[in-house]
């Protein structure tokens, strides 16, 4: 058009000529123009980097708190529209009270609201003020059109109040120690994001969430300093931050050392070596300590204390004075450390004795083994070697049973401080064995040492997996809870229903392959006695057989069952039979695509081409899912596919 127009006007002619042109050239633009914008839709959609998200539907939208500033240059790409025309729509708790024409600045294909601009910054301090009531929406729209996004917005610089103080009479240069009680206090109008208590030492700084509002320092930070001793002079403080980012902190408590850990003892001796240097006992400490100081109260008043030898995790403690024996009874003690952490109290009945007794239990002969700190049996008789120090004997065994009742095993001396005890047949249960050493030379002297656990299985054990018909791909013994997907994508044994008290005396293997060649991997336990049975497998391409063969301590074989019968044996390895757990295919990627890229038309529908790498038979559905829609296949040749989906299905997928 532009052309002509040149062409027209040097080519000369009347007046009428060249104005009839300048009109006809007129008329083309605005067609073309009119033609452009029908063809482009309305939108509106704002930076990546905008601190306020628009949605396409309220439904779609959620509460932002935001800080003022956040509002101060809004950016947003636009197009099938004037943005002169362009109005926001505010509103709170359901009424509308201000509708704004904007007149934003436009620059090119965007247009940026900003805050130096009198009519968008009265809108923000209008929001601002109906914030503090409770979230705004908003709405931007042109007049006569729906509606182009939505948001709703809560406008919050408050920060949060912090309050963090000492409970009762500490003084803020004494000593940070478990007994340390603080109160924590925070208050903010808004939504809180988080709260957290910092800790400040010379080389580290640890920030750690807290919710409670009144806690002592051992349960408020003994989680995160367990293995910390003195870290020497420290600051501590709250902070919280709400949903808008405001920050709020409180003033900093300094304290000139900090130790949270009390003392703790792991293990205290029922015996006590008594000698003519005192009552000397071993203390097995939960850490290794330095400074304790050790308390103890007997059946008559406080015991003297007459030295504390420090030995790492452990202690020996001097009971004196030695002019006399210390009676039996129950003795409590108590540590202090070097900075005034306590122990609690532990009461132990102790009896005193010349020496340890220094008691040993062999398994002598029988179907029965030493296992963890007990013995496992089959249920048949078998015997015990027992040996203890010189100055013990053994006067009684009794084998008790879960319901009180109890049966004494006669003893026989078999040497000088040996003794062997048979113990008679047992149906399956759990037991103790009980022994009881008396002292030689005092009189009705006995001492009662932890019993032996005594576990006895009389029937093999046996495992039971999930029954499933015609399984034929890894997907549906997932579904049948014999197989596991774990989170990396590794498969695993699901937690099948085990008759075994405790599955850690299960030895064995899992075999993984194929009917032909079968691998074996070691049968890894679990950690604890119910715990599940953890164990990657490594699948091949095609199919795959899972096989396991399981023992328990005795040697015996575990029993694999499917369902309500013994599962089919799919191997056979030195004399021992390897039991299916399950046959499956498996493939990486079941299906293909023929094409890697399909060009869809405007308007037309598509054809797709699968190929499936499975196994499939006839009967097997096959459906393709695009959105919401389902499609069967249109023609179905071997292991192709094809399908046709209406373009208005993929136009909305």
């Amino acid at each position: 058009v532009l052309g002509e127009l040149v062409r027209i006007r040097s080519a000369g002619g009347s007046r009428l000529l060249r104005g009839l042109a300048v009109a006809v050239a007129m008329a083309g633009i605005g067609l073309s123009a009119a033609a452009f914008s029908s063809s482009t839709p309305r939108y509106v959609s704002v930076h990546p980097r905008s601190p306020v998200a628009f949605a396409a539907a309220p439904e779609a939208t959620s509460v932002q708190s935001i800080r003022s500033t956040a509002l101060d240059t809004l950016r947003f790409d636009y197009g099938g529209f004037d943005p002169g025309d362009l109005e926001l729509v505010v509103s709170a708790q359901g009424r509308d009270f201000e509708t704004t024409r904007l007149e934003p600045k436009v620059r090119g294909s965007e247009f940026v609201l900003s805050i130096e601009d009198s009519v968008f910054r009265g809108v923000v301090e209008r929001i601002a003020a109906h914030s503090r009531v409770g979230p705004v929406d908003l709405v931007l729209q042109v007049p006569g059109a729906p509606p182009l996004g939505f948001a709703s917005v809560r406008i919050d610089d408050d920060a949060p109040d912090v309050q963090l103080v000492v409970d009762g009479d500490v003084a803020r240069s004494a000593a940070l120690v478990g007994a340390t009680r603080f109160r924590c206090e925070v208050n903010d109008a808004g939504d809180l994001a988080e709260s957290s208590i910092v800790v400040r030492a010379a080389s580290s700084e640890v920030r750690f969430p807290v919710t409670r509002s009144i806690l002592d320092a051992r349960s408020l930070l003994g989680a995160t300093f367990p293995g910390f001793e003195d870290l020497g002079p420290v600051e501590i403080w709250a902070e919280a931050s709400d949903a808008a980012g405001n920050l709020g902190r409180s003033e900093p408590l300094r304290f000139a050392h900090f130790d949270l850990r009390a003392p703790e003892i792991r293990s205290v001796p029922k015996v006590v070596t008594f000698d003519g240097g005192g009552a000397s006992v071993r203390i097995v400490l939960q850490a290794e300590e330095s400074g304790l100081a050790v308390a103890v109260r007997g059946p008559h008043g406080p015991v003297p204390v007459r030295s504390v030898r420090e030995l790492g995790d452990r202690i020996d403690v001097v009971l004196g004075p030695t002019n006399r024996e210390f009676p039996d009874g129950t003795y409590r003690l108590r540590l202090e450390d070097a900075w005034g952490n306590f122990s609690r109290e532990y009461a132990e009945e102790w009896r005193f004795l010349a020496s340890d007794p220094g008691l040993q239990v062999r398994i002598a002969d029988g179907r029965a083994v030493k296992w963890r700190e007990g013995i496992f049996s089959d249920g048949s008789e078998f015997g015990l070697s027992i040996e203890c120090s010189e100055l013990y004997r053994l006067r009684q065994v009794s084998v008790d049973e879960s319901d009180g009742d109890a049966h004494v095993v006669p003893v026989e001396a078999s040497g000088e401080s040996r003794f062997r005890v048979d113990v008679p047949e047992l149906p399956s249960g759990e037991y103790r064995l009980r022994l009881e050493l008396g002292t030689i030379g005092v009189p009705d002297g006995e001492t009662d040492v932890d019993p032996i656990q005594l576990v006895v299985r009389r029937e093999p054990a046996r495992v039971r997996i999930p029954a499933i018909g015609d399984s034929r791909f890894l997907d549906e013994l997932v579904d049948a809870a014999i197989l596991r997907r774990d989170a990396d994508g590794t498969l695993s044994a699901a937690d099948w229903a085990w008759d075994v008290e405790d599955r850690r005396m299960l030895t064995g293997r899992i075999w993984i392959g194929s009917e032909a060649v079968l691998t074996p991997r070691e049968f890894v336990p679990p950690v604890t006695a119910q715990g599940p049975v953890v164990q990657r497998l490594p699948l091949k391409r095609g199919r795959n057989v899972l096989g396991l063969e399981l023992f328990d301590v005795l040697g015996r074989r575990v029993e694999i069952w499917r369902g309500d019968r013994e599962a089919p044996i799919c191997g056979q390895v030195d004399d021992h039979e390897v039991r299916e757990v399950a046959a499956f295919w498996y493939v990486e990627a079941p299906f293909g695509a023929l094409a890697p890229e399909v060009l869809v038309e405007y308007g037309q529908p598509v054809d797709l081409a699968l190929r499936c790498t499975l196994p499939l038979t006839a009967r097997d559905p096959v459906q393709l899912v695009v959105g919401r829609s389902e499609f069967e296949p249109v023609t179905r040749e071997g292991d192709r596919f094809e399908f046709r989906v209406p373009f208005e299905v993929v136009a909305s997928a």
